[in-house]
């Protein structure tokens, strides 16, 4: 099986969220749970449905992922583009900042 993570937008602020280990939704994706196997897939899916259900999240479903090192990449373009941010200049946007992870907190 190719290995995958679980992706959704957050409800507050529409961002591109990641599910982590600790079943919390995060930014980076290099902070996603990577699942290897069907069985961990199917319950990482299982928890990002109760956080849909729950109306903290929309729009959940799985990404293929190649893992390299430490590092944690999205193995299709769309995936790639939503994992950076819009493609915009650098200069705008969640890219502008230091720490995109807090861009709904600036009002980016």
């Amino acid at each position: 099986m190719q290995s995958q993570v679980v992706t959704a937008n957050r409800l507050t602020d529409g961002n591109v969220v990641y599910l982590a280990q600790d079943g919390s939704w995060t930014r980076a994706i290099a902070d996603a749970e990577v699942a290897d196997t069907d069985v961990t897939i199917n319950t990482l899916l299982q928890r990002a449905a109760d956080a849909e259900a729950n109306q903290e999240i929309v729009g959940v479903y799985a990404i293929d992922v190649s893992i390299d090192g430490t590092s944690v990449k999205p193995t299709n373009y769309k995936e790639v583009i939503r994992a950076k941010g819009p493609t915009t200049h650098t200069n705008f946007g969640m890219q502008a900042l230091e720490d995109p992870t807090t861009a709904y907190m600036n009002g980016v």
